[in-house]
């Protein structure tokens, strides 16, 4: 089987969102050669989808997250337009699946709360219909049928990392107290910290770097030093 991959930097403005099906379609010079097409959330499928017509292999729209149930900055309203996006992209794909049954579940919610703010003729339908082609399908990430980290021979804490952007959706705070929880039951552990950072340095990891000390390996994710897994 043949893949194909095409990316283009992520911004997540409604300029980019609304660009980049015209880039992708200019882009992809042939589309009936190809068998199928796997998109992100952040494609507006039903406009790219129009804009084929009838030369458009079927789609699976993966959701790693979504716009309806994304946390808004503190103090501002969400944009609807993302979550309209989000919406008609569903419905377009023959398939979505999305990145955990928690994910899919919240989204379904999220939409009946979603269409029911609109004061008129609203799409109720929109729920059944996309739920009716949505399932999930876990990140690829193979784990020992039984591991005990603390019952083994290796000399080496366990090795904790945050693999996430350093942004105020990710909940830092209640990553950091659940590692605060560990230690004071006992549990060493080594911690590495990446993911980007395109913000202001929050306080969460600030304190995270005078409290771990020594337990942080890595700090972010540009640093290329080897870190030993286990002992």
């Amino acid at each position: 089987m043949d893949v194909f991959l095409m990316t283009v930097l992520i911004l997540l403005t409604s300029m980019f969102i609304e660009m980049n099906k015209l880039y992708f379609f200019y882009a992809i010079k042939n589309l009936k050669k190809y068998d199928g097409l796997i998109v992100t959330d952040l494609m507006s499928l039903s406009d790219f989808k129009a804009l084929a017509g009838s030369n458009c292999p079927p789609v699976l729209a993966y959701f790693h997250e979504d716009q309806i149930t994304y946390p808004g900055l503190p103090g501002e309203n969400n944009d609807f337009h993302f979550g309209i996006i989000d919406i008609t992209t569903a419905l377009s794909a023959d398939k979505n699946l999305f990145n955990s049954k928690m994910h899919l579940e919240s989204f379904l919610t999220g939409i009946e709360h979603f269409s029911g703010r609109v004061p008129d003729f609203q799409p109720s339908w929109i729920h059944n219909h996309i739920a009716a082609k949505s399932d999930y399908l876990h990140p690829g990430v193979r784990f020992p049928d039984k591991i005990d980290l603390y019952e083994s021979e290796e000399t080496l804490p366990p090795l904790i990392i945050w693999n996430h952007r350093w942004g105020y959706d990710k909940n830092a705070k209640a990553f950091f107290k659940a590692l605060d929880k560990a230690l004071s039951n006992g549990l060493e552990f080594r911690l590495a910290i990446l993911g980007d950072n395109f913000t202001v340095d929050q306080e969460e990891f600030s304190e995270a770097k005078k409290r771990y000390g020594d337990r942080i390996v890595q700090l972010d994710m540009y640093r290329r030093e080897k870190i030993t897994l286990h002992g």
